[in-house]
């Protein structure tokens, strides 16, 4: 979900209420043109000669200026002086409200958005920008109400739409946030922004074809736009189009080569093609743009930890460790490197961090059964190996697993019903893959026959997780 919800204040000039010996000036201090504006505002306020209320205005527009041109800091400023000589104009308090939002001040932004209110309940477009606001320090339930004020106002505003399902989708509300992304796409069909959001939402309810179709609608409109070329791979990914997937990886890193996610999500196609080499170098180029990224990181080490390469894993998720002592993943990591060299006592120190921190998370309880049942520690292990199964039946390695494990207690038949169980399920990750062959060596051992007829052809989803965009986009 990607939400940065900005709303751009129109650049709003006043002029001045008698004239000044210069008209000139008030001429360039009212231009739309920032820096020809700054100057004749400055002249203005140097000559000095102005009445408070007109120097005031030109405070206000020069203070505009600097907002057009990115400069918060000094718009604020300008804000201040004008607020000074004319403590009572909401104009001035809507938008220094603006620019303390733009900086991340948001409580100061609320406040002046609350005092605009206060001076002109009926300021255009005010509830939009406090709700905004709100959904930038994300209290998306005081947002919400303000966007519905907003709509109730101005129904036919397909920002507001779009801004409102950011804050629906951020509450985890999708299917309110989807009928707003169709209301905003409904009222501008051009609305490459609104398409993406679809897209997105579509793709959380796990809808991957009719997110492609809403991705396609974002890329027509917006082709140089790198986040819905990456987003429109990733569902691709899910469909398994691989060559697609790819194809929109490598367009969004043609106009973005540091764009973290597309190469991540490169990284999880050849990951599953079981090109490990191509997957490492990905991953190590999005560590060149951002070398703390902990998925990255930890994307990596699980890497290492499929090529066999336990140690290098061991090593990589110690460093997470030593920075963020409970990163829930590489403790699971960790755990799991611990116990493939034999370290089995440390392997279940570190998966019961894991457990305790991630709660039902299925392939953390799957690495502690596994130490509970090369401990000896059976009916620990099938408890486990049950609960990981309850929570997602379609983990291919914990049936084999625990194939094994009724096998070591003696139970044949439920042995052969896990072996065989884990054979019918497509891998999604290289340790299915591993534990899949195991589970036919054992049935072989059993006297348990099976055909290659009766195997998937291929994997169901991803080897690495793939990367879900972080945030819904807000209008610009």
């Amino acid at each position: 979900m990607r939400i940065a919800a900005v709303c751009l204040v129109a650049a709003l000039v006043l002029a001045p209420a008698a004239l000044a010996d210069s008209k000139q000036d008030w001429n360039d201090c009212t231009s739309s043109d920032a820096d020809v504006s700054i100057a004749g505002c400055s002249k203005i306020i140097a000559g000095g000669v102005e009445s408070k209320t007109n120097t005031a205005i030109a405070y206000f527009d020069r203070g505009i200026a600097h907002q057009n041109k990115g400069e918060h800091q000094d718009a604020i400023a300008d804000f201040n002086r004008s607020l000074k000589l004319n403590p009572n104009d909401p104009a001035v308090y809507r938008s220094r409200g603006f620019s303390f939002a733009q900086t991340e001040e948001y409580d100061l932004a609320i406040d002046d958005y609350n005092q605009t209110i206060k001076l002109k309940p009926d300021y255009r477009n005010i509830y939009y920008d406090r709700a905004w606001t709100y959904a930038g320090k994300d209290d998306h339930a005081r947002a919400l109400n303000d966007y519905n004020r907003a709509i109730e106002l101005v129904k036919d505003d397909p920002n507001m739409f779009n801004d409102r399902g950011s804050s629906y989708a951020a509450l985890g509300d999708l299917d309110r946030a989807l009928a707003d992304f169709d209301q905003a796409v409904a009222l501008k069909p051009d609305y490459a922004l609104g398409h993406a959001n679809r897209g997105w939402a579509l793709a959380q309810q796990h809808e991957h074809e009719e997110a492609v179709a809403a991705y396609d609608e974002a890329i027509r409109f917006a082709p140089g736009n790198p986040d819905n070329l990456s987003d429109r791979g990733l569902s691709l990914f899910k469909l398994e189009q691989y060559d697609r997937a790819i194809a929109d990886f490598d367009a969004a890193l043609r106009i973005k080569p540091t764009h973290i996610l597309a190469l991540q999500n490169r990284a999880s196609v050849y990951w599953r093609r079981g090109k490990l080499d191509k997957a490492l170098a990905d991953l190590d180029a999005a560590l060149r743009v951002d070398p703390n990224n902990v998925d990255v990181l930890n994307d990596r080490a699980a890497l290492f930890d499929d090529k066999g390469d336990f140690a290098r894993a061991f090593a990589e998720y110690d460093k997470i460790l030593a920075v963020r002592p409970n990163d829930a993943r590489a403790l699971n990591g960790r755990a799991w490197c611990s116990a493939q060299k034999g370290d089995l006592d440390q392997a279940l120190g570190d998966s019961e961090r894991a457990v305790t921190l991630l709660g039902d998370e299925p392939n953390a309880i799957h690495t502690r059964a596994w130490i509970y049942m090369n401990q000896g520690e059976l009916d620990r292990a099938l408890a486990d190996f049950d609960r990981a199964l309850a929570i997602d039946p379609a983990l291919a390695g914990a049936y084999a697993d625990r194939g094994r494990a009724y096998e070591l207690k003696g139970d044949r038949d439920q042995a052969i019903a896990d072996y065989r169980k884990a054979l019918s399920l497509k891998s999604r990750q290289i340790y299915d893959d591993k534990a899949k062959a195991e589970a036919r060596k054992h049935l072989a051992a059993l006297g348990v026959a099976v055909s290659d007829s009766a195997l998937p052809n291929s994997r169901a989803d991803q080897v690495a997780n793939p990367k879900e965009p972080g945030t819904l986009s807000a209008s610009p």
